[in-house]
């Protein structure tokens, strides 16, 4: 039987627990190196969870003066800080409770921009002072620019842009090596590792793509156009008004199924919620399920496809497996 995805990923709290030890370990220890730097840096670049998770306890560290009585004698300093984590998280809870609910606004290491971060299932919006209203989706990182408030970045995420009309100062998004500039417009963008996606909902956005080679790829997208940009190919579709209203349907907490395998319902489950689904085998995977489910509801999907596709359901840790069951089980 072969596994589709990887059982077993760390929670939030241990992720927390890690991240706390790390800002401990940068800001008290005396053997700090520039190899226990790439160490962390190693890790924070693991998964965007490990930088907002970093960045969001190492502001609470630098805004509350209670947390310097947890510095630890010099000698004897055990990196591992078991005992010592109860109390950092009380600590930082105040400040980032508002932070797991919606989303958070962090200093960057870039003097000139601001972050702005959802957490797992998080969801918020932004209003600019141009005018222009950018809406998060779940586990997203956008930046903005401080001297360019029309200046923008998406590093992770997906996020819906309502942009004010001004024709003097353009609108751009950047992703990866790829801009997309409009004067005013409505449009979504979805930044995955391999790959970035832009739906336009109202009027129209140019997207410009660089490949390796240094050759620049450019397509205009108008009123129903999808685009799908690799590090070396622009597709342009045609989205129905029925696919566009779908693709909307996270602002109102739901994720819309139409004929999608479960391979790909699970992946877009798994975006909102710290428990996972796991596709035991290929030939689940390929199983056609349609339907309308909350974002943060995995047991109301796990109880559908159990009593429609006649799948098996199980736990185990912090994932719910879904698998075809054994011939007369």
């Amino acid at each position: 039987m072969s596994e589709i995805l990887e059982p077993v990923l760390p929670s939030a709290d241990d992720i927390e627990t890690c991240a706390a030890e790390w800002i401990v370990a940068a800001r008290v220890r005396d053997d700090w190196d520039d190899d226990k730097a790439s160490e962390r840096d190693a890790w924070l670049a693991q998964s965007p969870a490990h930088q907002i998770a970093y960045l969001r306890l190492d502001q609470a560290w630098g805004r509350t003066e209670r947390l310097a009585a947890l510095r630890p004698p010099k000698r004897g300093f055990a990196f591992a800080l078991p005992r010592m984590w109860p109390t950092l998280a009380k600590a930082v809870a105040a400040l980032s409770a508002a932070a797991v609910i919606g989303y958070f606004a962090l200093p960057s290491e870039r003097p000139h921009e601001r972050i702005y971060a959802t957490a797992l299932g998080g969801h918020d919006v932004l209003k600019l002072s141009d005018g222009s209203q950018v809406e998060l989706d779940t586990d997203t990182v956008l930046r903005i620019s401080l001297d360019d408030k029309r200046k923008v970045w998406l590093d992770k995420g997906q996020a819906y842009f309502q942009i004010a009309h001004d024709p003097a100062h353009p609108f751009t998004v950047t992703a990866a090596n790829r801009r997309v500039t409009v004067l005013g417009t409505k449009f979504i963008m979805r930044q995955d590792p391999q790959r970035l996606e832009v739906s336009v909902m109202e009027g129209r956005v140019r997207l410009e793509s660089s490949e390796s080679s240094g050759k620049q790829r450019s397509a205009l997208l108008t009123l129903g156009d999808d685009a799908v940009a690799t590090q070396t190919a622009m597709v342009v579709t045609r989205k129905t008004p029925r696919a566009r209203t779908e693709e909307m349907a996270w602002r109102r907490g739901l994720l819309i199924f139409d004929q999608r395998t479960l391979e790909l319902a699970a992946a877009e489950l798994n975006r909102y919620n710290t428990r996972k689904l796991v596709i035991a085998d290929k030939e689940t995977a390929a199983l056609i399920i349609g339907g309308t489910f909350r974002t943060n509801d995995v047991e109301a999907f796990t109880r559908v496809v159990h009593e429609i596709l006649g799948v098996k359901i199980s736990t185990q840790g912090n994932n719910i497996v879904i698998s075809k069951p054994r011939v007369g089980g």
